[in-house]
């Protein structure tokens, strides 16, 4: 996907989605699965105003249209041997737990380590200002930081130190892009619970997911709760299979009366 440079070959009428699907067509052969989500707020472009066309391999223009809709690219093997699927869509932090993570627990702590920071600073409300061309005005739109997609994981969220412009070339965008490209930058700012970890899988009871939720258990008050898996290094070599990992979380304190194991 990041071999053939296919600069300009051209859209018409085709909104980011569509042009996903059909960029992610030519790989079926190899089993790609595409799972597409369609933008919330939909921009298609019209033919007679202007015709978007490809700018860099299929991997970068895929990357550039889930970024300038606030979405994420990824893959994912399986679910069959010789199949991957390839996801296009918002950055999904719901769904079910995973086997928690237990920390100063004595015979059940399953991590070799845990740390956490709480870091404030860069929290702030994303703000989109709109050219209305009628009435000549500049309309700032600030983003809030929670959708149904990015639920709040914490009891107490944090503050925003104020408000931040997205990016200085939103203006070039339409107004559902600016959007969503602020929906996407709240949720990043407001992730200001990090935590860091390692683990043994055998000990764990099985391999932790990226991008899926876990639980963690025998930190505190604050730090206890559901968190959003951001990344995750795996490293075997014979007899052993080990992680690294690292978490966020927007807000202090667990939304959930108890965790489940």
């Amino acid at each position: 996907m990041d071999k053939i440079d296919f600069s300009g070959f051209p859209f018409p009428a085709t909104p980011p989605e569509g042009r996903v699907a059909l960029l992610l067509l030519k790989y079926a052969f190899l089993g790609l699965i595409p799972l597409i989500i369609p933008s919330v707020l939909i921009d298609v472009p019209i033919p007679t105003t202007r015709i978007p066309a490809q700018k860099g391999t299929d991997l970068a223009y895929i990357n550039d249209l889930a970024t300038k809709v606030g979405y994420v690219f990824y893959l994912d093997p399986g679910p069959a041997p010789g199949t991957n699927v390839a996801y296009w869509g918002p950055q999904i932090k719901v769904g079910a737990p995973q086997r928690a993570l237990n920390i100063n627990m004595d015979a059940f702590t399953n991590v070799e380590s845990l740390t956490f920071t709480f870091n404030n600073n860069m929290n702030a409300i994303p703000t989109v200002f709109y050219y209305e061309e009628l009435s000549k005005a500049v309309i700032a739109v600030p983003i809030p930081p929670i959708t149904p997609l990015n639920p709040p994981l914490g009891l107490i969220p944090p503050i925003p130190m104020g408000l931040q412009p997205v990016s200085d070339d939103l203006s070039k965008r339409s107004l559902p892009q600016s959007i969503m490209i602020g929906l996407a930058k709240a949720s990043q700012w407001a992730e200001v619970v990090n935590a860091k970890g390692a683990l043994d899988v055998l000990r764990y009871g099985s391999v932790l997911k990226a991008r899926q939720l876990v639980g963690v258990r025998g930190a505190g008050t604050a730090y206890d709760g559901l968190y959003y898996v951001k990344s995750v290094t795996h490293k075997i070599k014979a007899g052993e299979y080990k992680q690294s990992f690292e978490l966020s979380r927007n807000g202090l304190i667990s939304t959930l009366p108890r965790v489940a194991a």
